[in-house]
């Protein structure tokens, strides 16, 4: 087994430094957390698909285990996720800090939600140890996601009460199918940029300097 899983990772790090197609100069490939794709991640691959047509683009979703062994390996060039491992040949650098907000399908006004209705987002281990010194009675809900889309999709079609990026939830938010508990505490959750300290591809460059422009113009 673990001569077949080194196979396997030298086969795709094969494909991933050969596998460009002629009618392309250069390949990137890029990954990162579902939640940061919305009108995030998804600006910035429009943004490096238009400004560098000649380069061939492969979009990952994952979490930060597989994404930081996918850089480690070389089979991924750029990763965005909010817990990245600090690794020897990898830079991390802050991109930007995402605010949870508590939100509820019910206009409650400023009264907190009932526990019973609150759906629990693993937003990673610093913000539940945040939750639990600041809502403790919040620390043991019914329902655990994985990710924040899962968690969103159940309270929009359910109800109930969670915690997400403003970002994510601010169209919910003026749509009113989802109301601001104001309060409640915030929390911040930053979220990174991860790459080779010392790239091999000169597109990393370029297309990190392009997401650090998609944040500036998005104002996050």
């Amino acid at each position: 087994m673990r001569y077949a899983a080194n196979m396997v990772q030298t086969l795709e790090r094969a494909r991933h430094e050969l596998g460009v197609a002629p009618s392309y100069n250069s390949s990137l490939t890029i990954g990162g957390r579902f939640g940061l794709w919305s009108d995030l991640l998804l600006v910035w691959l429009r943004k490096i698909s238009n400004d560098f047509p000649d380069t061939q683009i492969r979009a990952e979703i994952g979490f930060e285990e597989s994404l930081m062994q996918n850089l480690v390996d070389g089979c991924l060039d750029i990763g965005i996720m909010y817990t990245p491992q600090h690794r020897p040949t990898l830079q991390v650098d802050l991109l930007l800090e995402e605010e949870l907000i508590l939100v509820t399908t019910n206009n409650l006004e400023s009264q907190m939600p009932s526990p019973d209705s609150y759906v629990h987002v693993d937003w990673g281990p610093e913000f539940l140890a945040q939750l639990n010194c600041s809502l403790p009675e919040y620390s043991s809900p019914q329902i655990i996601a994985g990710i924040g889309w899962l968690g969103l999709q159940h309270i929009l079609s359910m109800g109930g009460s969670g915690f997400f990026p403003r970002r994510l939830v601010q169209g919910f938010l003026q749509q009113e199918a989802l109301f601001h508990v104001p309060s409640a505490p915030s929390f911040k959750l930053p979220a990174y940029l991860v790459y080779p300290s010392k790239p091999s591809n000169p597109m990393i460059p370029h297309a990190v300097n392009a997401l650090h422009q998609v944040v500036t113009s998005t104002k996050l």
